[in-house]
């Protein structure tokens, strides 16, 4: 009895320093802001997820009244490969929603930045976004959800994708 009696201070001081560790270690884990991704962005990685939402966008949004100016926006915010794609699927597009009597609209529905690119052929920052697709003649219900890498860089003062991966499944 006496004996637990002078380890009852010593259990009590190992309790308590371990509760004090894993208080300072559930802090750094989630009060950490750049583990969080509250930290705040910079102005050129704000305009880069900004551009990439909305040229991401714009690469799924077609309306069959506004067709030729949709391509010509889409091909505004585009540069290398991702020009050749939109060139390369433009009638395809055009045939499927003029046959089917409905327009493609796109809505960006989440964005995060992934991180700065600079390689050889680039620098620029990718950025997820997460879209959902409809049809104009569903528009209650989105026919599709997509999710892009979409990689954006600066050239002549303006933020143009310059690829776009899709990201997990697909239909």
């Amino acid at each position: 009895m006496a004996q637990s009696r002078r380890l009852a201070p010593l259990v009590c001081a190992v309790v308590a320093l371990a509760a004090l560790v894993a208080a300072f270690l559930a802090w750094r884990l989630v009060g950490d802001d750049s583990s969080s991704g509250s930290r705040t962005f910079t102005g050129q990685e704000t305009a880069a997820v900004e551009a990439a939402q909305t040229e991401a966008a714009n690469l799924l949004s077609f309306r069959r009244a506004h067709f030729d100016a949709d391509v010509k926006r889409a091909l505004a915010g585009a540069t290398g490969s991702v020009v050749t794609d939109i060139k390369r699927r433009t009638a395809d597009v055009k045939k499927l929603i003029t046959a089917g009597k409905f327009d493609l609209v796109a809505k960006v529905t989440h964005a995060a930045l992934v991180g700065r690119v600079d390689d050889d052929k680039v620098t620029g920052y990718v950025v997820l976004v997460s879209l959902n697709g409809y049809r104009s003649d569903q528009l209650t219900n989105p026919t599709a959800q997509q999710n892009l890498s979409v990689t954006v860089v600066q050239q002549s003062g303006r933020w143009l994708v310059n690829q776009v991966d899709s990201i997990g499944v697909t239909s």
